[in-house]
This record gives C-alpha cells, structure tokens and sequence, in this order.
C-alpha cells in the first residue's frame, strides 16, 4: 500500500471513530454578579442581558484593540 492509501485509511479509521465514540455531558458553571433576564437578544436592553448574549452571539461587525469596526462574522 502507498502512503497515499495508508493515510487515507487512516482518517476513514479516525473519522468512524470519533463518530461512533459516546457523548459525555459535563456540567458548565457560570457565574454574574446580575441577573439574567432573558435570553432572547430583543427582550431588554441592559449591561447584564448584553453581557450574557455577547457569548453566545456573534456580531457582523466588531470592534479591534483601537475601537475601529473590523468584520466578525462580515467578511467585509
């Protein structure tokens, strides 16, 4: 067998490995000193919710170290 087909052999071993692999569920603790109020990014507007939202949301455009707008999920 060439290296080609070994590798190859390789990932289609890793791959059906992985996927067949159980799933293992473990518990994320976070901690605010606010109160969440809603999940939902339209509800309210306040510190606490944006705060929140800004790690499960990611925004078109961000901003850089020097405050200017830079793409995050724009591509320009």
């Amino acid at each position: 067998m060439s290296v080609r087909h070994t590798l190859l052999a390789a990932t289609v071993v890793s791959i059906a490995a992985f996927a067949l692999a159980p799933a293992s569920a473990q518990t994320l603790r976070y901690a605010n000193q606010g109160e969440l109020k809603s999940l939902d990014p339209y509800t309210l507007n306040e510190s606490t919710t944006h705060a929140h939202l800004a790690h499960v949301y990611e925004s078109l455009c961000t901003r850089d170290k020097d405050l200017k707008l830079v793409p995050g999920l724009a591509e320009s």
